[in-house]
């Protein structure tokens, strides 16, 4: 058992134990020898057809006789005809754990859709199975889950993984605190338990986490044990990208609440709303080393460059550009005298190192730093083109402007110095674009192939099918995937994660 991170409870008055606590969410396997479980999976592949085999691990000393040595040969032999990785095994394995037909539970958010009004927009289909999963609150769905100490994007992208696993079982999901962007005057703790994502959003569900139901897990357990493919098959029941259904249920995590939108929407530029826009967004964290020992500050220039290059793919020029930035020397004065052509908006800002808990000066609040980067992340989000830096901020405005009738043109530029493709811009369709990405976004082989199996294909037609559709992704020759069982999950190397 693993304690949560000491940083997720600072600035909490009273709060519970928080364990990862598998076994409270019934998610433990249960134990057996490795002659049970091969005997146990040898007689449901004897039960089934040649199109739905599954990997028997191998018995070892156990095996005995040599017949089943024979019979093991026989299965390895077929399997070599299209190279699985073990890592693919695994993750089916432990899906099968589950669900041993690889169907989906009945009141799974999949199920959901398939019997949802076919009549309504694919929105609204999403938003209604949402609510109706939310809105079961028998003590044995309730799945509370702790924020994730770390910055605000980040934070929301774990949270959101998350969901997408209480939304495969059919659990109701209950994001609480501690979460380090939580102002303790604006939202204290309620009966022992702390705020989370309910502090600036609207609730997600009526049902309550109390200190009665803990140990809970926290949002980064999930980012190592979520064996879900759920957006991945959600996005083709619907004929959506992957990036729809995680903006889709971002967005229903991040509807303010009332005072929340207020704030936000008075430091909004209302000059943005009389036409069209671009975004930068410049992430630097120490503005007097220019890097935050990954990034480098490329300076503005570099992204009026990039912003250039996308112009000419749009319609009508846009004739402003917002600035997001935690470099607070970037003043919107000094941006229109330094690049007079263009015509720049640049609110003051309040930036703080919340998740470290770090704030600039005594006066400063929690509620004001968040207001601000909300109201940069929902500016940006207004803009046609938007050219970000390597960061979970890039992917959280990239995922929300999904939701919108025309998402625009959305590009980051690699400024992280270490790699090979540094200063590269990398746009959509881009091999490599899905570095840095979250989990969930990130193309998986492995899951790829485990979701076309859910989908009712049979392993060898779910794997050659799983390996073209990462090839789509990551631009990777399917032959040389094919012939390497020890490809990453990425697949090309550009687009494994790194840390954040």
């Amino acid at each position: 058992m693993a304690h949560a991170h000491p940083r997720a409870f600072r600035n909490v008055a009273v709060v519970a134990l928080t364990v990862y606590s598998a076994a409270a969410l019934g998610l433990v396997e249960t134990f057996e020898s490795s002659a049970d479980r091969s005997r146990r999976r040898e007689a449901r592949i004897r039960g089934g057809s040649a199109a739905t085999e599954m990997v028997v691990m191998e018995v070892g000393s156990e095996a005995g006789s040599e017949a089943e040595r024979k019979s093991e040969a026989e299965r390895k032999q077929k399997r070599s005809d299209f190279n699985i990785t073990s890592a693919a095994e695994k993750l089916e394995a432990r899906v099968r754990h589950e669900s041993p037909n690889m169907t989906w539970p009945q009141d799974s958010f999949v199920k959901c859709l398939e019997g949802n009004n076919w009549t309504a927009s694919k929105a609204l289909r999403v938003k209604q199975c949402l609510m109706a999963n939310q809105d079961r609150c028998e003590s044995p769905r309730v799945q509370p889950v702790c924020a994730w100490a770390a910055g605000f994007g980040s934070g929301i992208h774990m949270w959101v993984h998350s969901l997408t696993y209480a939304l495969e079982r059919g659990h109701v999901w209950v994001p609480t605190g501690p979460w380090s962007y939580v102002d303790d005057q604006r939202c204290p703790d309620v009966g022992g338990v702390p705020a989370g994502q309910s502090c600036y959003f609207k609730e997600v569900t009526r049902c309550q986490a109390t200190a009665e139901v803990l140990p809970k897990v926290c949002a980064q357990w999930y980012n190592h044990h979520n064996a879900s493919t759920m957006v991945i098959n959600v996005a083709r029941q619907l004929n959506v990208t992957r990036e729809w259904v995680w903006g889709h249920l971002t967005s229903f995590m991040m509807q303010m609440q009332p005072d929340v939108q207020e704030a936000v929407d008075r430091r909004i530029p209302r000059k943005l709303l009389t036409g069209p826009s671009a975004a930068i967004q410049i992430r630097v964290v120490s503005a007097a080393t220019g890097q935050d020992g990954m990034r480098v500050n490329l300076g503005v220039a570099s992204y009026l460059k990039n912003l250039e290059s996308k112009f000419s793919e749009l319609q009508v020029r846009p004739n402003m550009i917002y600035v997001m930035s935690d470099d607070p020397s970037l003043s919107e004065e000094k941006l229109n005298m330094q690049f007079p052509d263009y015509e720049f908006l640049r609110p003051e800002r309040q930036w703080a190192d919340v998740a470290r808990g770090e704030v600039t000066n005594s006066s400063q609040s929690k509620s004001t730093v968040t207001y601000d980067l909300l109201a940069d992340i929902f500016a940006a989000v207004r803009s046609e083109v938007f050219i970000g830096t390597a960061s979970n901020l890039f992917w959280l405005v990239y995922a929300l402007k999904q939701t919108k009738a025309n998402p625009g043109i959305s590009c980051w530029v690699n400024t992280v110095e270490a790699s090979p493709e540094f200063k590269r811009l990398f746009c959509p369709g881009d091999p490599g674009f899905y570095t840095y990405s979250p989990a969930g976004l990130r193309p998986n082989m492995e899951e790829e192939y485990v979701s076309l199996l859910r989908d009712g294909l049979d392993r060898k037609s779910a794997w050659w099918k799983a390996l073209d559709y990462h090839h789509k992704r990551t631009k990777v020759s399917t032959v040389a995937l094919n012939r390497n069982p020890k490809t990453t999950a990425a697949g090309h190397p550009a687009n494994n994660s790194a840390v954040r």
